[in-house]
């Protein structure tokens, strides 16, 4: 699966048309690649996912995620991918990534807010850092 800018934006809108439906509200921190193609400074402008972070554990957000993947053509379930949930955040990342993080688009619904240039960085190559051990944590 490859997202363009036209797909990850059509899939965020259906997301925030269902929270709507739903009468709730949500906030998520887009930390990868996808981030980089929002903000038009991606030479290449596709990514397989969209990695992000939920401010907490949300089990009806991930079930209305997956019902986004199967009301588009294109998706597939794992296209909002809670990939940096898999790090203790407070490891994985530089202190105060959220202060940096900038409200890109904003929904009805959701708002979507970028990682910080520095931060996505330290995030894409923090698990590498960790193998090679040149991070101290």
């Amino acid at each position: 699966m490859s997202l363009d800018l036209e797909l990850i934006e059509t899939g965020l809108n259906e997301l925030s048309r269902l929270l709507e439906k739903e009468n709730t509200k949500a906030s998520i921190y887009i930390c990868g690649g996808a981030s980089l193609i929002l903000r038009n400074i991606r030479s290449v402008a596709v990514t397989h996912d969209i990695d992000f972070v939920l401010p907490k554990d949300d089990k009806d957000l991930t079930e209305l995620i997956n019902l986004v993947a199967k009301n588009i053509d294109g998706l597939e379930e794992n296209w909002l991918n809670p990939f940096c949930q898999a790090y203790n955040l407070e490891q994985a990342l530089p202190k105060d990534w959220k202060l940096r993080s900038t409200l890109e688009k904003s929904y009805p619904s959701l708002e979507i807010y970028v990682f910080d240039n520095e931060d996505i960085l330290f995030q894409k190559n923090w698990p590498r850092l960790i193998e090679r051990k040149t991070l101290q944590i």
